[in-house]
Order: structure tokens, then C-alpha cells, then sequence
């Protein structure tokens, strides 16, 4: 789906998209294509910018990836902005008018972001072990997982979730409610082992210092927040795939 004000860049936009052989969907306002989003099979939006993120209060939650465009040259605070709005990549428009870098990311998009297969994401695609995180029998575990990020269980799972959710896992923290909440900090924690060699400081540093596209917080602070886990993901996603901040 193109998420776009209807004009002329509409047009070039979705001309751009259907060279690469694309079935494209147009929409000219957030509630419109929330409506498309429901009723049709879509794989992901890409969004003009002020469409987007000019909306993000309450976060807009589309159930597929979403690239945001900017005008060119942006910010770091634009990209900022668009990821903790819920988007997935941020491209400017010029780059995104090259048909070879415009395919990298649309490829990148559905490999690295498609939520269709959940809770299947960068760690279990890539088969990445994090048996710090896990019981004998390779569950997650809540209570190791907390550990290995030096965080209270508590703080962990309210910031995951809610206060009902951690007596649960209090409980059992290794049932079927810690699986679904700590598969993210699975998949980010994985991948960032792996980029670091396994180094568990070099990951703790990471998720601790403040990045620019998160407005400056740290990446574990964010994911502490509810519903903010996928700005973290993206980032790291992002990381992952070579692409650039």
C-alpha cells in the first residue's frame, strides 16, 4: 500500500513501485487505509511522512511493516520520529527514486519485518541462540532473561506488558505467557549477541547508550516502555540488514 496525498508524487511514487513488478494499493489518509488494512491482503505501506508520523498520538498500529518517506535531506530527529511512530524503515525521496536502492529496501522490508509470521523474527529466521535466556528445555525464561539484562523481573515484564500479565509470569516464568511477551527482547538480544560475538558486555553497553534515533534514550530504556519494544527492533533489524541510520 502507498500512503500518500493524492498529486503528482502519488503518481511518480506508485509508477516507481509497480517497475518492480509491485501490486499497488493507494491511500490518501491514515483512516483510509486503515479501512483497506482490514479487508485487504496487504504486505506492507509505504507512508509519506506528515501522513504518518503528523499522527502518531495515539501510535498508529498498522499489523504490517511500514517504510516512511522523507523529504530530502532529513533530520536525524525526522528518522527518530518515524521509527518511534511505529515504522519499521525510514528513506528520503531521493534515494528512494533510484530503482536499485528502491528494491534493496523494499526487499529488506519484507525479509527483515513481516509480522505475517510472528513470533517468527530476526533471531528464529537466523536460528541465533541466546541459551542465557532460556531453560533446559530451550523455553524462554523470564527470570534469565531479566538477569541477563540487569533488570528487575518486575520492571521487565510491566514494561512488556502490565501488572496482571507479570503475576503470571511470576508464577511460571517459563509458560506460555513469558513466551509471547519476551520473544522481542529474544529476537533483539540474539541478534545483538551475535554482532558482538556473544560478548554479553558489549550488548549491555549497547542497549545502555543513547542513540539519536530514539531521541536520544537507550535502547533498553525504550523497551521498557510499553508498547515502545519495536523501535528497539527496528533499530536492531535495521543494524542487521546493513542499513544505514
Amino acid at each position: 500500500m502507498l500512503l500518500e496525498p493524492h498529486g503528482p508524487e502519488q503518481q511518480r511514487l506508485r509508477a516507481a513501485l509497480e517497475h518492480l513488478g509491485l501490486e499497488v494499493t493507494v491511500s490518501g489518509s491514515v483512516a483510509e487505509a486503515e479501512l483497506v488494512l482490514e479487508r485487504e491482503p496487504i504486505s506492507f505501506v509505504i507512508a509519506d511522512y506528515d501522513l504518518f508520523v503528523g499522527r502518531h498520538e495515539p501510535r498508529i498500529t498498522f499489523n504490517v511493516p511500514v517504510m516512511v518517506l522523507t523529504e530530502s535531506p532529513a533530520p536525524p530527529t525526522a528518522h527518530a520520529a518515524a521509527i518511534l511512530a511505529g515504522a519499521e524503515l525510514v528513506l528520503d525521496m531521493a534515494a528512494f527514486a533510484v530503482p536499485p536502492v528502491l528494491e534493496h529496501y523494499v526487499d529488506a522490508l519484507t525479509r527483515g519485518f513481516s509480522r505475517r509470521h510472528e513470533p517468527r523474527g530476526v533471531a528464529e529466521a537466523f536460528r541465533l541462540p541466546a541459551p542465557e535466556l532460556q531453560d533446559e528445555s530451550g523455553r524462554l525464561d523470564a527470570r534469565r532473561v531479566a538477569a541477563y539484562l540487569d533488570v528487575p523481573l518486575k520492571n521487565l515484564v510491566t514494561g512488556l506488558a502490565d501488572e496482571r500479565t507479570y503475576k503470571a509470569v511470576f508464577k511460571t516464568p517459563s509458560g506460555t505467557t513469558a513466551q509471547t511477551i519476551l520473544q522481542p527482547v529474544f529476537n533483539i538480544v540474539a541478534t545483538l549477541r551475535r554482532g558482538f560475538g556473544g560478548d554479553r558486555s558489549s550488548v549491555l553497553r549497547w542497549l545502555r547508550t543513547p542513540r539519536a534515533e530514539l531521541r536520544d534514550q537507550a535502547p533498553l530504556d525504550v523497551m521498557l516502555k510499553p508498547g515502545q519494544i519495536r523501535a528497539v527492533s527496528a533499530l536492531v533489524s535495521q543494524a542487521w540488514l546493513g542499513i544505514p541510520d
